[in-house]
């Protein structure tokens, strides 16, 4: 839940909490802060009110009180959950300071990297994917915190819940989430060093050739180019064409007419497919010397001759 104000409670305890107001440790004992209220039907106690509105000095304090501590998984992870959700990554990491919070940290069907991911909180989620119990149970939801993070332009998160669940790319991925490939690999570019992404680039992308002008798409095109394919399915040609030593590729795409440039779409011609083909089989031959995405990651391409597209 989203940041909590004081004037939805009537104890003067919580309102202070929904401050982040220590002087309340001066004026209550340990048996005042069991205050709780309800608000949008949860039960509001003094630690998940601290942990929702991200008030570290106030959970200090509160984890001084053994009973809090020994109740800081109550409701299922109540606490660590919105603090998740919220992006308090201090607060995040203190909770998880508990033993028993770092057991039960995938609670609630994964919730807090749900919400983390769904929310765009990068750092909350790489926190919570160090812990074991969390990685087991990422796909938790049909994969919605990738089908979430993907759906709302997260997409170094959707790389990331990608990467962690299937290292060797989309060769292991389930066919029916490949429409998330795009966000993907836009988050691979971003989370990636160069030299990581070259490697990367030959993994995630699943390139094809259009069969005829109605595979053509562009963002300003109303009817289909008559001399342009695109190349890459997946909106990666950047990489492919500096791999395959053209050194200034938004000039090799202006000097295509009637091509509209973007990083999201390109179109090549098919002078551009035979390049394409030409970085494809050198990608290839030097794959076959890496680790990590090896031979077994690459797309399997079939480099036939290339077919004119439909006239």
């Amino acid at each position: 839940m989203s940041y909590i104000s004081a004037d939805k409670f009537y104890s003067p305890i919580l309102k202070k909490i929904a401050t982040g107001d220590v002087s309340v440790f001066l004026d209550a004992s340990n048996v005042e802060l069991k205050v709780a209220e309800s608000y949008r039907n949860v039960k509001w106690r003094p630690l998940y009110l601290a942990c929702n509105n991200g008030h570290l000095n106030v959970l200090n304090r509160l984890l001084e009180i053994p009973e809090v501590i020994v109740n800081a998984t109550s409701l299922e992870c109540y606490a660590l959950r919105m603090a998740a959700e919220n992006g308090h990554l201090n607060i995040v990491n203190r909770l998880l300071e508990i033993p028993q919070v770092l057991a039960n940290a995938a609670a609630h069907d994964n919730y807090g990297l749900r919400a983390s991911a769904h929310l765009g909180h990068l750092n909350v989620v790489r926190r919570l994917l160090e812990i074991p119990v969390v990685v087991v149970n990422a796909a938790t939801g049909n994969h919605a915190s990738l089908r979430m993070s993907s759906d709302n332009g997260y997409n170094e998160i959707a790389y990331i819940m990608a990467k962690i669940q299937w290292p060797r790319g989309a060769i292991d991925m389930p066919s029916y989430l490949h429409q998330y490939l795009p966000a993907i690999y836009q988050g691979a570019k971003i989370a990636s060093g160069r030299q990581e992404f070259e490697g990367i680039v030959k993994c995630w992308i699943r390139g094809t050739s259009a069969s005829n002008t109605n595979d053509i798409h562009y963002p300003s095109h109303d009817k289909p180019s008559q001399n342009l394919i695109r190349i890459d399915k997946y909106n990666a040609p950047r990489a492919i064409m500096q791999y395959a030593g053209c050194s200034d590729v938004v000039t090799e795409a202006i000097n295509k007419d009637r091509v509209d440039y973007g990083m999201n779409t390109l179109l090549y011609s098919s002078h551009l497919h035979k390049t394409f083909q030409a970085a494809y089989q050198e990608g290839k031959k030097q794959n076959n010397k890496r680790s990590g995405y090896g031979q077994a990651a690459m797309v399997v391409y079939r480099p036939d001759k290339p077919k004119r597209p439909c006239m």
